[in-house]
């Protein structure tokens, strides 16, 4: 088998330097990560205020506390001193009724410990409120945050699954032609005309494939059956040369020349009683690092004289592998 990538590298690809962050898709996901940062940012301004005027509340808090044990003391020491003079002014204190906004007012130790019990009021209830804020915040934080994970993930979805090749095989050249041939006895009869067999490998999608290993083979099968499928895990395939590249324009493409095939069987396989399968895989890369294999399996038909694709998915595949799932080439075992 002989293979050309019909013109792989004359248009000068440069692939090594297509990266995923060139897209301007993966822009997107940054405004949005960006969004999430300056929502908490904004989040934290709002804690840091109230954390704040908490603090200041709490000196303040402590300051009056400070102040009142001050008070309690010298007011101790003088009710040391003149006890049984103040138990019979608070007799007759309480009989005044007087009211215990007066009372506070006129007392300096009720008026503090009225003014700590406000205090510590007012800051039970910023940190009630700050709490409420943190609350709303972080959801808020995680809802956009989940909103920047799902648009960071379909942009790189679009990035990779958009803009990655898609590779295929197809015989674009049968190289078997039927018909009722007259041979040199005289006689005449449905045979086969045999010659260069040509297999191609096209890219459908938007950027360039880096063809790595190729494996295909030719069997002649009984009419109905199919040919014996190729396990990839085992079969490295044929290793390609660096630089072997498959563009939507530029195709791969291998020959083989039948004339010295099918000796004896002309006559069966253009009578349909056997059949010419051809199978095979190619592996291919991706401008993002990661590895691709194609497989295909086709019969000759002879009514269209042209190979269509037969087989499940033992045959016809088309998935993602990872490095540690490919064995060493064909040409290495």
């Amino acid at each position: 088998m002989s293979g050309s990538p019909s013109g792989a590298g004359d248009r000068g690809i440069n692939i090594e330097h297509a990266k995923p962050g060139d897209d301007g898709v993966r822009d997107s996901a940054g405004g949005a990560a960006t969004g999430v940062v300056s929502v908490g940012k904004f989040a934290g301004r709002i804690n840091l205020q109230f954390v704040l005027g908490g603090l200041i509340l709490a000196l303040f808090a402590l300051i009056l506390g400070l102040l009142s044990l001050a008070v309690v003391s010298v007011n101790g020491q003088q009710n040391q001193n003149f006890a049984p003079r103040t138990q019979a002014s608070s007799q007759k204190h309480g009989e005044n009724q007087i009211s215990f906004l007066q009372k506070t007012i006129d007392d300096p130790i009720s008026l503090f410990t009225f003014l700590l019990v406000v205090v510590g009021g007012g800051q039970l209830v910023l940190f009630w409120w700050q709490l409420r804020i943190i609350n709303r915040s972080v959801k808020d934080a995680n809802i956009s945050a989940i909103a920047a994970l799902r648009s960071a993930d379909t942009a790189e979805r679009a990035l990779t699954t958009l803009e990655r090749p898609f590779v295929y095989c197809s015989i674009t050249k049968p190289g078997i032609k039927t018909g009722v041939f007259n041979f040199a006895d005289g006689s005449s009869r449905l045979d086969i005309s045999r010659n260069d067999l040509e297999i191609s490998v096209y890219n459908f999608g938007r950027t360039p494939a880096r063809l790595t290993r190729i494996f295909w083979q030719i069997s002649l099968c009984n009419h109905g059956g199919i040919c014996v499928p190729i396990n990839p895990v085992k079969e490295g395939g044929r290793e390609l040369p660096v630089g072997t590249v498959c563009t939507t324009t530029e195709l791969f493409v291998e020959t083989e020349n039948l004339r010295t095939w099918f000796a004896g069987d002309d006559h069966a396989i253009a009578s349909n009683q056997k059949a010419v399968w051809v199978a095979g895989f190619v592996r291919y890369n991706d401008i993002f690092g990661k590895h691709h294999i194609n497989g295909f399996a086709l019969v000759f038909d002879t009514v269209s004289e042209r190979f269509i694709r037969r087989g499940g998915p033992q045959y016809n595949y088309e998935r993602e592998e990872q490095e540690s799932e490919i064995p060493w080439p064909s040409s290495l075992n």
